[in-house]
Parts: structure tokens; C-alpha cells; sequence
């Protein structure tokens, strides 16, 4: 089949701007002379020069991208040819469609205000996050002309969605094995309004019990997302978890609180500051069980101090493409603080979204984590509270915490160091359905600070993410590539509900 010439890019121009110089506004685009031509990549250079001059007000500028065959270099030589406009301020903000969500909720998550000048890039802003409040079906934000001259009214449409769930249900994943759960949870919850149904102050607000085979839990958890109406959020879990699946030589039950303040520090960015009490009993430990294990038999109370700062910039929280998410956590338990354990720990998490064919929604994702856990004083880091790989969220080709240091009985006892990778691609074959081809490399290590890769394992493989009620159901079939003598089970098959990131 004949696809014709290819063409590249020539000279590129631009012509008409008085307000910015040649340089700011080309260096607001990606394509230079030499390029491939891409009709595609030459209209986001073109709205990208739109929002470059909205974001300082100048709403009404019109940019076109002026095509040139150029003969003698048989390339096609580009000018944005731009009309500038005069520049613009907030108004006012104007609501329609909130029918339950009370109007400061919404106006609270707003980047522009009254007096503001108008940026086009801060009201993308908004909107990301008033979507992301998950308040909203719909969100729709632009720009409304007034008859005062320089000044716009920001219009914010938006159509009331559920918020509130009363689930039911059982499960069955290759971890918890078969589980069955209640949970009562409103994302858009007001405490003291029970004529609406105790709904539309955006507290957030879940009780959940679960029973299982290997699992029993109950989590009671509220947020107030403004606290005395400033950017301040204060919020509380209440907990009680037991786990039979994390080894056969024992069993874990963990119970406490979590108190916590959370802020946007700047744009995107946001802060949380976390005390955590929480009392640790290792049960029903094994006669044949290793002297590591047998000397945690018993409880322990763990208190600890938290902050982790996050950035997310990703596009939605399920079937993401575009975007990033950058975490930092650092916890510092004892000392101070008092409890039984004293150490200090730091994470990274970080993801990559790059979408690649996006008409047929594909995608490429990166995923990255690194810790490490110091002890001080006399204590040494108990097994329970140190780093695993393996199993449905990490390493896919092995079994759950399998991947990393091992006792005298090969019972995983987990390290104080790890690193993590893991790459994907992402293909919808159709609206519920979508399959996926991944590679996961990491290694756990017995020291602190201890970063060396030498005893990393690695797999790959591949699975489908089938969506039920607005949630991923995840299989995957991982296989092996590197691996260690205790871990080396062959194909692995994980299944779970979740996301990842």
C-alpha cells in the first residue's frame, strides 16, 4: 500500500504577538524544523500557545497554525499567526446544578477566585479537582462574558452524582481467600444535617466489617475535608484487623487509631501529619516456628509519628493514562512518642502515565518504590513491621511476601531495604474489559540503608482488569524469571479488586 511522501517540518514562525517575544511563545511547543509533520502535534502546539496567553488573562486570543510547502526544501514551514486580545479578571463565580452539595464546597476547591485574573490553566485546575472530589457525574467549567469591560464570570456547571454506598457482598481473592463484607460509606457526608440525609458538607464518612477465611476486619474512618473552613483537613480511623494469611507459623492482630491533618501545601502538592496507636499481637505462633518469630510472640504497642507529602497529577483514578503521583512517607515510632519499638522509616512510591495510542485507548505505565527502615536505640525492627514483595500488588510471578530474606524454616521475615519496578501496558478491548502485559523487578534486603541489587527477582506476565461497579477486578498470571531458591514456585495466579499506583 502506498502511503505517499512523508513530509518534515520547516521553518516555524510566529506572527502578530506584540504581548510575548518569539522565544516565550515557541518554547510553549514541541515541534521543531526536522520533525515529522503531524497535523495532531501541530493543534496541541496551537492550544498550547492558547493557554500559554490564557493563562495570563488574554482569554479571547486566537491562534491559527499557517501551513507553507516550502519547494525547495520540499518540508512544510509552519507561522502561528496570532490575534491577541485584551486582558481579562474574575468577576464573579456562578453555580448551576448543585442540588445537595452546598455551594462552599464546591467554590472551596476552586485555584481562582473574585479579583483573580483569569487563568485558563488554573481553572483546569479546578476542575480536575472538582472531578476528582467524585462529588459530581459532570463537571463543566468556561469562562461568561459580562458587561463590564476586562471582566469574565467564571460558570461552573455541574450535575449531582452518588456519593453515598450501602454494599453487601463476598469476595474471593488469591490472598484474603474468601471473605464477607458490609460497608456503609458517604463521600460527600454532612454530620449535622440530617434533613438532607446527612449529605453535602464533603465530609467523608465509612464503617466497614469483613469476615473471612484467613481475615476479619472493622474499620470506622471520618474526615472533615475544611476544617473551620480553612484548607485543613482533620480526620480519624478507628481499626481492628486480624490476619491469618501473612504466614502459617503465626497469626496478626493489629488495633488502634490514626489521627491526622491534612493540607494542600501548593499547587497539586498536599501534606499529611499522622500520630498512629496501635497494639500488635503475634498469636498462635508454631511449635516449629524459628527463634525470629517465637521472640515476637506476644504484644507490642507501636506509637509513631507520620508525614507524607503527595503529588498527583493524574488524569482519574481508575483507568488512568496521563499523569504522574509522586509520595514521600517518613514515620518515626518510639523514642519520644513512647511504645515498645523504636525505628524511623522512609518510602518512595512513585507512577508514570503515558498514554500511546489514545483512539484506541492504550497506555504505558511505570511504578517505582524504594524504603528503608533504621532501628535506634535498643530495639530492633520487629518482622511484622518490615518490608515484603510478592503477591498481587508487587511482584506478580510469586507468592505473596515470598520475595526476600527468610528465617532458619524459609518462612518470609521480611528486610529493612527495598526497591521495586514494575512497567505495563494497558489495552481496552472494550468498555468493561481491558488486558494487560506486565514486567516487575525488585529486592528486599536484610540492612538498612542497603540498596544493593543483587539479589533482586524479576518476572513477568499478563492480565485482565474486568470493571464491576465502577471498580477493577484484577487477574494476573505472572511467571518467573529470576528467582530465589526459597521462592521458586513457577506461575503464579493473582486475583484481587484495587488499583495501583
Amino acid at each position: 500500500m502506498d502511503l505517499g511522501k512523508q513530509y518534515s517540518v520547516g521553518s516555524v514562525s510566529v506572527a502578530g504577538n506584540t504581548l510575548f517575544s518569539d522565544e516565550e511563545i515557541l518554547d510553549q511547543t514541541d515541534l521543531e524544523t526536522g520533525d515529522v509533520f503531524s497535523p495532531p502535534q501541530v493543534a496541541a502546539a496551537t492550544e498550547e500557545i492558547r493557554l500559554f496567553y490564557g493563562a495570563d488573562g488574554y482569554l479571547e486570543t486566537r491562534v491559527r497554525a499557517m501551513r507553507s510547502p516550502n519547494l525547495q526544501t520540499g518540508a512544510i514551514d509552519l507561522t502561528y499567526q496570532i490575534a491577541e486580545s485584551q486582558k481579562y479578571d474574575v468577576e464573579s463565580i456562578n453555580l448551576q446544578g448543585n442540588t445537595k452539595t452546598k455551594s462552599i464546597v464546591i467554590i472551596r476547591e476552586l485555584a481562582l477566585a473574585p479579583g483573580d485574573t483569569f487563568d485558563l490553566r488554573r481553572m483546569r485546575n479546578s476542575q480536575l479537582r472538582l472531578e476528582n472530589t467524585r462529588y459530581f457525574d459532570s463537571v463543566n467549567l468556561r469562562p461568561e462574558s459580562t458587561n463590564i469591560p476586562g471582566k469574565k464570570d467564571l460558570s461552573i456547571s455541574v450535575q449531582e452524582g452518588r456519593t453515598g454506598n450501602l454494599t453487601f457482598g463476598a469476595g474471593f481473592s488469591s490472598v484474603e481467600k474468601a471473605v464477607f463484607f458490609a460497608e456503609i460509606s458517604q463521600g460527600n457526608f454532612d454530620l449535622f444535617n440530617w434533613r438532607s440525609y446527612f449529605q453535602g458538607d464533603g465530609q467523608k464518612f465509612r464503617v466497614r466489617f469483613q469476615i473471612g477465611s484467613q481475615s476479619n476486619e472493622i474499620v470506622i474512618a471520618f474526615e472533615e475535608p475544611w476544617l473551620f473552613e480553612r484548607q485543613l483537613a482533620l480526620g480519624f480511623d478507628i481499626f481492628r484487623r486480624e490476619t491469618d494469611f501473612n504466614s502459617t507459623e503465626y497469626n496478626e492482630l493489629r488495633t488502634g487509631f490514626d489521627v491526622y491533618l491534612r493540607k494542600r501545601l501548593f499547587e497539586l502538592v498536599e501534606g499529611r501529619l499522622s500520630y498512629t496507636l496501635e497494639n500488635v499481637d503475634i498469636f498462635d505462633v508454631s511449635e516449629n516456628a524459628s527463634s525470629q518469630i517465637k521472640e515476637e510472640e506476644g504484644k507490642k504497642l507501636i506509637s509513631k509519628v507520620g508525614l507524607t507529602l503527595t503529588r498527583d497529577t493524574r488524569d482519574r483514578l481508575i483507568i488512568t493514562r496521563k499523569g504522574n503521583r509522586l509520595e514521600y512517607n517518613t514515620q518515626v515510632a518510639g523514642g519520644p512518642f513512647g511504645g515498645d519499638v523504636d525505628y524511623w522509616k522512609n518510602q518512595i512510591w512513585a507512577s508514570q502515565f503515558i498514554p500511546t495510542f489514545e483512539w484506541l485507548n492504550q497506555g504505558f505505565a511505570a511504578f517505582g518504590r524504594i524504603g528503608t527502615i533504621v532501628p535506634y536505640g535498643d530495639s530492633n525492627v520487629p518482622f511484622f513491621d518490615r518490608f515484603f514483595l510478592g503477591g498481587p500488588n508487587t511482584l506478580r510471578g510469586f507468592g505473596y511476601r515470598d520475595v526476600g530474606p527468610v528465617d532458619d524454616n524459609d518462612e518470609p521475615i521480611g528486610g529493612n531495604s527495598f526497591g521495586y519496578i514494575s512497567f505495563e501496558y494497558m489495552v481496552q478491548l472494550a468498555d468493561p474489559l481491558e488486558v494487560v502485559l506486565f514486567y516487575d523487578w525488585g529486592f528486599v534486603n536484610p540492612d538498612d540503608w542497603d540498596f544493593a541489587t543483587s539479589a533482586y527477582n524479576d518476572d513477568w506476565g499478563f492480565g485482565f482488569r474486568v470493571f464491576i461497579l465502577g471498580a477493577p477486578l484484577r487477574i494476573d498470571f505472572g511467571f518467573p524469571i529470576t528467582s530465589s531458591p526459597t521462592n521458586d514456585d513457577g506461575m503464579q495466579f493473582n486475583f484481587s479488586f484495587g488499583t495501583r499506583f
